[in-house]
């Protein structure tokens, strides 16, 4: 039986190959769906790409991602759930540069949101971090379900350029109650980041899960 196929380009000389396993153990199967028609796209193609996962029921005093490829990657996606191991805590998130954590009083930041009952609830403030999600229950029915995208401020950026981000959240508070909210922040200093932090204002984060993904430039 054939291990490989070739095909010769028409012209100019390049050819495409097809190669069966080295071993009739590794059995493989390629399938196209009967509609299948187009080009398969290359690496680079793929614009966005899993950094890193994980889900853990031990507590962690914060979550933080040092010395991201902010050359590779303009936008940082971040999908997030978790319960605190203190009651009524919120969430907060600190940009950092080189594993430094910048904490000046220049995070503004604002949210829009609604209640179980359909009201309406926001709130803006100017502090050391930035406000990503209110308050939250401890029980396991409760916690912070959200996703957070971050553009961090790059050597080559107009001056005080990014280093914002917004998080689309869904909550549970201490009293059980749902909260639907998003978050829009900026870090008004010119610095380049390439990291982050998020951390509860009490206590620490538990039974969390998260995937963190970067956008190609």
């Amino acid at each position: 039986m054939t291990a490989k196929i070739k095909l010769n380009a028409a012209s100019g000389g390049g050819s495409f190959s097809l190669q069966a396993p080295s071993s009739s153990a590794n059995n493989r199967v390629l399938t196209l769906p009967d509609l299948a028609d187009g080009t398969i796209a290359r690496t680079s193609d793929i614009n966005f790409v899993k950094l890193q996962a994980l889900q853990s029921s031990s507590a962690v005093s914060d979550l933080t991602f040092e010395n991201l490829d902010v050359t590779t990657y303009r936008t940082f996606k971040f999908v997030f759930s978790g319960t605190p191991s203190t009651d009524g805590s919120t969430l907060y998130f600190r940009f950092s540069v080189d594993s430094t954590r910048q904490t000046q009083d220049s995070y503004t930041w604002g949210t829009i949101g609604v209640t179980d009952a359909g009201a309406v609830v926001d709130n803006a403030d100017e502090q050391t971090f930035a406000k990503i999600a209110a308050t939250s229950g401890s029980q396991n029915k409760e916690g912070w379900t959200l996703e957070l995208t971050i553009v961090p401020h790059v050597s080559g950026d107009p001056a005080f350029r990014n280093n914002f981000g917004y998080s689309q959240v869904v909550r549970y508070n201490n009293s059980n109650l749902y909260r639907g909210e998003t978050f829009w922040f900026r870090y008004q200093e010119d610095v380049a980041t390439n990291g982050f932090k998020v951390y509860a204002d009490s206590g620490n984060i538990t039974n969390y899960s998260y995937t963190l993904y970067g956008l190609t430039r």
